[in-house]
């Protein structure tokens, strides 16, 4: 649950870097031009909850469950896991790009850097089971089409590594095979009736 612990981490060093900035009286924060403690009051989240982590998302929405992200599979959560760090990475490139604080800034940065070495983590792990680079996993094999790709582009198709040969079987021109297929049947339909008299025999007295 890298994202949840990650969330948890950050809420806390945020608050404990209020919390030291209170302790010195520094004057001015985020550049108010108000004393700290009046800045802390004003903000409704601080005043209903203090100074500590909350388990909140931005929506203010508790923490539930559902931010748990697990499939059965260790390939599947490795990968999962990758693309979490992948996600939070940009997102903390993002905060650093929006905030003019350096002390935020150097603490993103840290987190930023944790998320790499996460995903390097979780890389390794998926190589030392040789997954790094092969897709297929699980019990059910795939069938003979797992190698085929088609040009279905407008224009000219980019050609590269992810669909040439020998790892792919690329049909640059596509044809449809067979016609139209027939009707749907469905049983559970009622059957349509033969002729007026046919309905009313149905019909109650």
């Amino acid at each position: 649950m890298p994202t949840i612990f990650h969330s948890w981490v950050f809420r806390k060093k945020f608050a404990m870097k209020l919390l030291k900035l209170k302790k010195k009286h520094i004057s001015t924060y985020f550049s108010t031009g108000k004393p700290l403690e009046k800045y802390l009051q004003c903000k409704i989240l601080f005043k209903l909850k203090g100074g500590g982590p909350h388990f909140l998302d931005s929506q203010g929405n508790c923490w539930t469950a559902a931010y748990i992200n697990e499939g059965g599979n260790v390939v599947r959560d490795l990968r999962a896991n990758i693309a979490s760090e992948a996600g939070a990475r940009q997102t903390y490139e993002a905060l650093i790009k929006a905030s003019n604080d350096e002390g935020t800034k150097k603490t993103l940065t840290h987190l930023l850097t944790r998320e790499i070495t996460h995903a390097h983590m979780f890389m390794k792990a998926l190589d030392s089971i040789g997954k790094l680079t092969d897709p297929m996993f699980g019990n059910v094999a795939p069938d003979d089409t797992v190698r085929l790709v088609f040009h279905l582009s407008r224009g000219e198709d980019e050609r590269g590594p992810w669909n040439e040969a020998p790892a792919f079987d690329y049909i640059e021109d596509p044809q449809p095979h067979g016609g139209m297929p027939p009707a749907p049947v469905n049983p559970d339909d009622e059957p349509p009736a033969k002729d007026e008299s046919d309905v009313g025999s149905h019909m109650p007295h």
